[in-house]
């Protein structure tokens, strides 16, 4: 059926039969009076339209009438490479030919304030099965059909039908009685005829390109038709067709017959009937009367020639209908318009013409810019009666005064290849045309090409009030609603203010085969029906877009444009519906600022997760389907705001995302749910999500309403309250206390309540985490970086709110409940508890317990996700958050390895094993590993003597235990290494720690490591580096960092100091070709630190011998201090220096390392004490205290900004030991003398040492150098560099000092011309050492000749 091959050819018998003739205008023959018809329109086909347009208050009404469809006019098949889309799942149950109601089986494509758009299930098979194949289509509103025609067939079957495939009652299927055509010729059109017998209406059939008519009285006689017989139709042809003229439509202009438009501007009149009623084919054509240039002969020709030919016909419309007479307009492109009164049996009339251009583009050009004024093409596309020109028609018949009436054009301008459409409301007579209103269309412009296909057409279904413009791949809804005159719509309109009315397009899905092919509109005939246009569409069947905005427009601007919010909601619930043509999801010609669609994103995704919305159902028998019905909405909406509102902000993306793991843990949770009911027993009223719901407050749930049947309030809760689910989870621990307080529970309840609580808390976040981890890309977080380990983000929490996964008191909660599952477990883990009457049962005991470790995983992660989230916030604005921070980090590191234990000791020590690995723990796994060794050793140990067997499959659990352990070095490395290392210390196992590392090379490199790392085990770490690495280099830094900075035992420092040099030297050995001087300046620093122990020791033994025997520390150093802190530092003289002097003494005498600077002060404050020991055993201090202070600047490692500043107070503390005032009294003495007692000073002493020492060392740079009395004044007395070793308590007092000090010095040098005899005893230091280098080369010279 339906098939495109041409049918066979009927028999030879004549197209016109032979009793009928054509009854014209010019017949002479006086027929017999037909028999009184009834009109096939009622007289109530028009109604006036109610109140004022937007646009303009107190105009005349509008109206409109039905009218056939648009076939286009190319017919080329589609291409048969195209899949046929699969058809809608409709379901129904059969209703009568009435209008099809909402439920009865339609399917809703878009709905919306303004407007629906339905799908109207009834669709032949052989339609639904072929959807590419070519076919007209007319739809009759008055009698309920549908037709569609291809070359050879033809099917009709009843549209409003609520059964997918039409019954065969109201099908009809039949070969039509044409030649064959190739598929390149225009398909044949059709209209429906009045009835003339019974209730079926009759068929009209024209072939566009050859004329030839064929009319049924019914479509039962057209189906009763059978290829090579007679056809029961009659039929004829349009006579004195053009070449290459075609039909391009049919208009039903009954009881007068019907008009056919042709594409050479000319129209004809189709009758079907004869005089007497009779079938009968007749076509006489619309020829203009000659006018005032019509007469002579040419004029005469001309009319005869070219009468009935007019400019390209845009329209043409039936008007009122009287006893065989129909009122017919004809519109031409260019504005002309022609006034028919069309008869059935004498003839048809021209009433008048008039020309509609100069008012229209008078009206137009105030719609355009300047610069578009005379660069466009107009023309006039299509037009509607309004009701009231009806009425108009019947005043002027009756009265035969020229009355004008309004009608609604529908024109176009085009500016290159872009149309624009406006609806124009006018009012036309024979005299005169007044333009009232211009409605620009600015919601589709479509190209000027692609307008070649399908004319565009207009309809405006009773009320009027709106207006639907149809083209081939889009429909606009134009409003046409009156507004209200009130005194602000007065005001509106005198501004220029008055809102725009609505106008929205729905278009077809581009590059699909979605086509309109004819369309009727449907007029408001009650509440419930609203003003409509029903389209066919090629490759999916009939759909009804009706208007439902409201008859009154709102005067505010927003209320008449469809939301941002309404447009998404479209495109996630209809746009996604399977094989709907409409393109909702298109944003052309929109633009939203972030803001709105922000706002709307998140209010449509609040409304699924609460149900609110007005397009998801608000119960469902399946809760699951409900949820996953949701859940699905949820991830079209982030979908569509990606593909078309992208890119979106993060913090949008991130709300939408947290709003889908509610609903994810949702629908986990009811899982669990159902899980609790199939286990729950009979005896047993609620599960504890049901009792836990009676008593949340009210500002976590909904309440139920018994009266609407709300008694299930779990179901209640996830259809509601999903956005806030987390009040749930937090409530899973504080229900525990209402329902105990409220109800007496048995042991066995309560346990059970505990087992719910911990199985939902659970489900529903494992679900919300995993829904996170998984679906980030799909929300356009696929560059966040999220912990493979723990599924949580990295980074990037600074511009993010609190998630609600970790909100402060959501992980209060979750470790409250932790707690109360552990506690549970924990009193009823002993097997004799459980299993009796109002007991617990064991399983239910083992299944919290297996549970647990999930449970902690999961908290420990809601722990890292909070940690994270506050380390990245402000804390400078808020610096709670940084103690929060660190607050919840050590609590939470303490709280997990705690409940790593406690899980252990239940007896699921692999549990807590493979907890601590995905934790990464290294001390709780150490621990774990030791407490697993010790489980399975108790094990073997209880009960009776153990086998055999038992012993072997022990040892064999020890080295699978030991095997694992071992793995850890090479899983783990250093993290590991360390911890157990660190273990193996504590337990005092180095010494078997070394001989392991010996014996076992892959740890080794981690011992190494260990006690490198921590500066605590430097002792044995050189050990390490010797023994394990023979890594003397490194052996040798760590002993001198331990001798340097760990070490203050004076002897242990020396023999520390000692290996280090001695390994130092190994390490140089070691490497090849090392130079030797380079070996020498490895050394060297050796060297210079043991010098600096040896000045100390030697300090210390020139004490001791004056000390004498003591009782302990504390007198020791009284009796040091009353011995060489008298005279220099005195009583009261330098109060300061004296402590200073003291806190040194003390720690020499205790053997303790002192630092350069201390042991600088000691030299120079010290009295000048004879050694009281042997001779021989005399380490050489006295006299020599300065030149070794010296010294210690020369060998300590000083800061080089502190080194200056000691030199000044050593070389003014030398100066100022011996009173220069006296020395300058040289009355009465002689030069030896005088030379004697300067000889005798410390000055004197300290610059012979120093000339000494440059004469030995001869080119070597030194930090030693002298200084005279005046540059010691000029200096600052207490650089700032100095105050760096004292506190700032001390620092007033030693500067009081110090400043005393060098006012002694100014003394000497003002009273005792100190100046003056620095300069000879420099001189005489000199020739002294001069000449103890003679002697010292006279000497050797006589040793040698003795030799």
């Amino acid at each position: 059926m339906f098939s495109t091959e041409p049918a066979p050819p009927s028999h030879g018998h004549s197209l016109r039969p032979k009793r009928s003739r054509r009854a014209g205008s010019d017949d002479s023959l006086k027929l017999p009076r037909a028999k009184r018809r009834r009109s096939a329109l009622r007289r109530d086909t028009f109604e006036p339209l109610s109140d004022l347009s937007p646009n303009e208050v107190a105009v005349s009404s509008n109206g409109s009438i039905l009218m056939n469809g648009h076939v286009p006019e190319d017919k080329h098949e589609h291409d048969g490479a195209l899949a046929a889309p699969k058809e809608l799942t409709l379901r129904a149950a059969k209703k009568g030919d009435k209008r099809t109601e909402r439920g009865s089986g339609t399917v809703t494509l878009s709905s919306n304030d303004f407007y629906n758009v339905e799908h109207l299930p009834a669709l032949p098979e052989q339609i639904r099965s072929r959807p590419t194949i070519p076919y007209s289509s007319t739809i009759s509103l008055e009698h309920g059909y549908a037709v569609a025609l291809t070359h050879s067939e033809a099917l009709i079957w009843s549209y409003n039908s609520s059964a997918t495939t039409p019954s065969t009652k109201e099908l009809f299927s039949f070969k039509l009685p044409f030649p064959p055509s190739g598929p390149t010729q225009p398909l044949p059109l059709g209209a429906f005829a009045a009835r003339s017998v019974g209730s079926e209406p009759g068929l009209v059939v024209v072939t566009p390109n050859k004329g030839r008519v064929v009319y049924w009285e019914t479509i039962t006689n057209a189906s009763s038709f059978l290829p090579g017989q007679p056809s029961t139709g009659v039929q004829g042809s349009v006579p004195g067709m053009f070449s290459g003229e075609t039909i391009k439509e049919i208009i039903n202009a009954e009881p007068a017959g019907f008009i056919l438009i042709l594409s050479h501007g000319r129209v004809a009149h189709l009758t079907v009937k004869d005089q007497l009623g009779r079938p009968a084919i007749g076509v006489q054509f619309l020829r203009k009367s000659g006018g005032a240039n019509s007469g002579g002969f040419f004029g005469g020709l001309r009319n005869i020639v070219a009468g009935d030919r007019r400019e390209s016909v845009a329209a043409v419309r039936s008007g009122t209908a009287t006893k065989g007479q129909r009122d017919v307009l004809i519109v031409t492109e260019q504005g002309g318009l022609e006034h028919w009164s069309t008869h059935l049996n004498i003839g048809d009339s021209l009433r008048f013409e008039v020309n509609l251009k100069a008012d229209l583009l008078g009206a137009l050009i105030h719609n355009l810019p300047d610069d578009l004024k005379n660069e466009f093409r107009f023309k006039v596309v299509d037009f509607v009666f309004v009701e009231s020109a009806a009425k108009s028609c019947e005043v002027e018949q009756i009265t035969n005064c020229p009355i004008s009436y309004p009608i609604l054009l529908l024109a176009c301008l085009i500016h290159h290849n872009t149309s624009t459409f406006y609806i124009i409301e006018a009012n036309v007579s024979a005299q005169r045309s007044d333009i009232t209103v211009v409605h620009p269309i600015s919601c589709y412009k479509p190209q000027a090409s692609d307008l070649t296909r399908f004319q565009p057409r207009l309809c405006a279904p009773k009320p009027g009030q709106v207006a639907f413009v149809v083209f081939e791949t889009a429909i606009v809804i134009f409003s046409l609603a009156k507004a209200k005159e009130t005194p602000s719509s007065q005001l509106l309109m005198e501004g220029q203010r008055l809102p725009e009315p609505f106008q929205d397009c729905i278009k077809f899905q581009n590059e699909t085969i979605y086509r309109v092919l004819g369309f009727v509109s449907e007029d408001k005939e009650s509440q419930d029906r609203k003003p409509s246009c029903v389209l066919a569409v090629q490759g999916f069947g009939i759909i009804r877009v009706a208007s439902i905005a409201s008859a009154m427009p709102s005067e505010e601007p927003e209320e008449l444009k469809i939301t941002l919010k309404s447009r998404i909601e479209q495109a996630i619930f209809y746009g996604t519906l399977r094989q709907n043509p409409l393109d909702l999801a298109s944003t052309e010609q929109q633009t939203y600022s972030s803001e709105e669609i922000e706002e709307a994103a998140l209010s449509i995704s609040h409304e699924i997760l609460s149900s609110s919305s007005k397009y998801v159902p608000k119960a469902s028998p399946s809760l699951d389907q409900h949820l996953k019905l949701r859940a699905k909405a949820l991830e079209d909406l982030v979908l569509h705001l990606q593909k078309y509102y992208g890119p979106l902000p993060r913090l949008l993306k991130w709300k939408l995302l947290w709003g889908a793991e509610k609903l994810a843990a949702a629908q986990a949770m009811w899982k669990v749910q159902e899980d609790i009911m199939r286990r729950k027993p009979k005896d047993r009223k609620e599960t504890y999500w049901e009792q836990l719901l009676f008593f949340m407050a009210s500002d976590c749930r909904t309440e139920a309403d018994e009266s609407k049947g709300e008694t299930d309030l779990v179901r209640l809760f996830l259809t509601k309250d999903v956005y806030r689910i987390e009040c749930l989870l937090d409530w899973l621990h504080e229900g525990h206390k209402e329902v105990k307080e409220d109800n007496f529970l048995s042991e066995y309840e309560m346990v059970e309540n505990i087992r719910e609580s911990s199985d939902l808390w659970i489900a529903g976040f494992e679900a919300a985490y995993r829904f996170r981890e998984d679906n980030a890309p799909l929300y356009g977080l696929g560059d966040e970086i999220f912990d493979p380990q723990l599924g949580i983000l990295k980074s990037g929490y600074k511009d993010l709110p609190e998630a609600w996964t970790i909100e402060q008191r959501t992980v209060r909660m979750g470790e409250c409940l932790l707690e109360l599952v552990y506690n549970t477990t924990h009193e009823w883990w002993d097997l004799s508890k459980t299993g009796g009457v109002g007991k617990p049962s064991r399983k239910t005991v083992i299944h919290m317990a297996h549970a647990l470790p999930k449970q902690l995983d999961l908290h420990q992660r809601m722990f890292a996700e909070r940690h994270a989230w506050l380390m990245e916030q402000d804390h400078e604005e808020n610096p709670k958050y940084l103690d929060l921070a660190k607050k919840i980090l050590k609590w939470g590191q303490k709280s997990r390895r705690d409940y790593f234990y406690r899980i252990a000791r239940l007896g699921l020590v692999q549990e807590a094993i493979d907890l601590a690995e995905h934790w990464k723990d290294m001390k709780a796994l150490v621990d774990l590993d030791l407490e697993a060794r010790q489980q399975l050793i108790e094990r073997t140990k209880e009960g009776s003597e153990p086998s055999e067997r038992d012993v072997k499959k022990l040892e064999q659990d020890l080295q699978s235990i030991k095997n694992r352990t071992e793995g850890y070095f090479e899983k783990y490395g250093s993290a590991w290494a360390q911890a157990y290392f660190n273990q193996m210390t504590i337990d005092g196992e180095l010494g078997s720690l070394l001989a392991q590392a010996q014996t076992d090379e892959k740890k080794q490199p981690f011992l190494t490591q260990f006690l490198r790392r921590n500066p605590g085990y430097q002792k044995i770490s050189w050990i390490n580096d010797v023994i394990g690495e023979e890594d003397f280099d490194h052996a040798a830094k760590t002993l001198e960092s331990l001798a340097t900075k760990k070490v203050d035992d004076l002897w242990v420092k020396k023999t520390e100091l000692c290996l280090a040099k001695l390994t130092n030297i190994a390490a140089v050995e070691t490497k090849q070709k090392v130079p030797r001087k380079d070996a020498r300046i490895s050394s060297k620093k050796f060297d210079d630190r043991l010098a600096l122990l040896d000045i100390q020791a030697r300090v210390q033994a020139h004490m001791l011998p004056s000390i004498g025997p003591v009782i302990d520390d504390a007198g020791a150093r009284q009796v040091a201090l009353e011995t060489f802190g008298r005279r220099v530092v005195g009583e009261k003289r330098y109060p300061a220096l004296k402590a200073l002097l003291n806190d040194g003494l003390g720690l020499l005498l205790r053997r303790k390392a002192v630092s350069p600077q201390r042991l600088v002060d000691i030299l120079t404050l010290m009295d000048p004490v004879e050694y009281q020991g042997p001779e021989e055993n005399d380490p050489q201090i006295l006299g020599h205290e300065f030149w070794l202070a010296l010294e210690v600047l020369q060998l300590g490692e000083i800061d080089a900004s502190m080194l200056e500043g000691l030199t000044h107070i050593i070389w003014r503390r030398a100066m100022i030991r011996d009173d220069w005032v006296l020395l300058n009294d040289t009355t009465e003495k002689k030069d030896e003398e005088v030379a004697a007692e300067m000889t005798k000073t410390s000055l004197f002493k300290t610059l012979v040492a120093w000339y000494e020492h440059v004469q030995h060392h001869p080119g070597e740079s030194s930090n030693i150098k002298l200084l005279s009395p005046s540059q010691i004044l000029e200096a600052e007395v207490f650089p700032l560099s100095l105050r760096k070793r004292f506190r700032e308590t001390e620092i007033e007092l030693v500067l009081r000092d110090l400043e005393a000090e060098k006012e002694v010095l100014k003394r000497h040098v003002e009273k005792g011309r100190l100046e003056l005899h620095y300069g000879g005893l420099l001189k005489m230091a000199q020739a002294t050492v001069r000449a103890q280098a003679d002697r010292a080369g006279d000497e050797a010279a006589e040793e040698a000749e003795k030799t």
